[in-house]
């Protein structure tokens, strides 16, 4: 990603959603993710609007010069998902309404240990 996410980058990543309403869309099947397989995930039905949306932030990002780190996994080939908890999940078809989007720097001070909440960009209703 971004070495440092600027707050003219998370404007823009604003700007883009202000307006957008919140998405409804569907689990599809369980799968595995991780370098091993390893992560337990329930994919989620790509639909027009969540597809749209990833796009759109997508370009913003790529706009800014981010830099992806794992680019094999973007565009086309990007599965949304969620990863499976403890105690609970997701299942196959089970209802999915996306309203808000966090942004997250998953490397704070260069530590990968610690994530530091940016900012939570709320869908409309």
């Amino acid at each position: 990603m971004l070495a440092s996410m600027s707050a003219g980058v998370i404007d823009r990543l604003t700007e883009f959603c202000l307006g957008r309403s919140m998405i409804t869309t569907k689990a599809g099947p369980a799968a595995y993710f991780g370098p091993n397989n390893e992560v337990g995930v329930t994919t989620v039905v790509m639909n027009d609007e969540l597809q749209s949306l990833h796009a759109g932030l997508t370009a913003i990002l790529e706009n800014a010069g981010a830099i992806f780190d794992e680019p094999e996994y973007m565009g086309d080939n990007y599965r949304a998902h969620a990863t499976h908890q403890q105690h609970e999940r997701l299942h196959e078809g089970d209802a999915v309404t996306i309203d808000n989007l966090t942004i997250i720097d998953k490397f704070p001070d260069g530590d990968p240990n610690k994530r530091k909440l940016l900012k939570t960009i709320e869908l409309s209703k």
